[in-house]
């Protein structure tokens, strides 16, 4: 595994002057990944280029030694390839804050990883390269990066609302120790998703972390959606179309729900032998009972008439096999965060 780094110091994307660091590898892996880390794409670690900034790229003991005797970074650049353990290559920025009494000075800095194509899907005509949704919007990763960056502004007012809001409702509903579960369980449950594919057709793919990487798990899905309900209803429709689309399909021969998409992110290319973990019961309750919430809400009846065989599939294998169940794995009674948004908050349904 071998990394290099491309430096810009004055580039310049369409929302203005940005200075960056971009780290990728060499040999690119495409869907793959090595302990949880993403093997292709390119990383943008970004501030702005401005007076005063310093940059260098160099092994971890020459950068920093330049800054502690320094006070500035060298404005150089490393772009020998090689392993991470190899004279561990850092890439810093330094930036003279100059005089700083009694008004507050800050500099912004991002972090973001673009990926081109982003998950590989088993769809309606096989297994088709979803590109991120960001491809939509912008015509280069320079421009989406920028955009981020200028961003900040913006994305702060959003994000406190969002808290405020949360805890508003929280503490209304159960007080500061549901407020410190939910504030969790938002952050926790939004890190895990992934906006893909096109304006046309966008979809959510998520990544169940902490056990074996599957896409879009039918049971991690399920305690998610409630925060969905609460926050943006559409998005729980892009989290289960993958789902019903590849199964709607035919590519899954079971009759029941499918556990999940793909036996590790970012594969969702399904389970076509039909050997995912067997959990039929709790998937086919969880893919019914969030597909109609998720109707219910958003008043979204087309979404139930498109998949009605699959769901009304799913309802018969339960009526049959319920009641004197089947040797098969189960989850348990995950716990839901449910929130109660005052009659003030405006939920985004589109």
């Amino acid at each position: 595994m071998s990394a290099t780094v491309a430096h810009a110091p004055a580039a310049t994307a369409t929302t203005g002057p940005i200075a960056y660091h971009r780290v990728y590898l060499q040999e690119q892996q495409i869907y793959s990944e090595v302990a949880d880390q993403a093997q292709w794409g390119y990383w943008y670690y970004t501030t702005t280029n401005t007076t005063g900034l310093t940059h260098q790229s160099a092994a971890d003991q020459v950068v920093r030694e330049q800054f502690i005797n320094n006070g500035f970074l060298a404005n150089t650049e490393d772009t020998n390839y090689r392993a991470i353990n190899d004279a561990y290559p850092v890439f810093g920025f330094a930036v003279d804050m100059g005089t700083v009494s009694t008004e507050t000075v800050s500099r912004v800095w991002t972090l973001s990883l673009n990926q081109n194509d982003a998950v590989q899907f088993e769809g309606a005509t096989g297994n088709v390269s979803v590109p991120g949704l960001w491809r939509s919007y912008f015509t280069s990763d320079l421009d989406a990066v920028a955009f981020f960056y200028n961003d900040w502004a913006t994305t702060q007012v959003v994000a406190t609302n969002l808290d405020n809001q949360v805890i508003s409702d929280s503490m209304a509903a159960a007080g500061q120790n549901y407020l410190t579960l939910t504030s969790l369980a938002f952050r926790q449950a939004f890190g895990s998703i992934k906006l893909c594919g096109t304006q046309e057709n966008p979809y959510i793919f998520l990544k169940e972390i902490s056990s074996d990487g599957n896409v879009n798990t039918v049971d991690v899905i399920f305690p998610f959606f409630p925060l969905l309900l609460y926050s943006n209803a559409t998005m729980l429709r892009l989290l289960l179309e993958p789902l019903f689309i590849n199964q709607a399909a035919g590519w899954y021969p079971n009759r029941y729900a499918m556990h999940d998409l793909g036996a590790h992110y970012p594969n969702a290319t399904g389970h076509n032998d039909g050997n995912d973990e067997m959990q039929p019961l709790e998937e086919c309750g969880n893919m019914i009972i969030m597909t109609l919430a998720y109707a219910q809400r958003t008043g979204d009846n087309a979404f139930l008439s498109q998949y009605y065989n699959l769901l009304l599939q799913w309802n018969n294998y339960l009526v049959q096999e319920a009641l004197i169940p089947a040797l098969q794995i189960s989850t348990g009674m995950p716990c839901s965060i449910i929130l109660r948004p005052s009659p003030s908050f405006s939920r985004s349904t589109s």
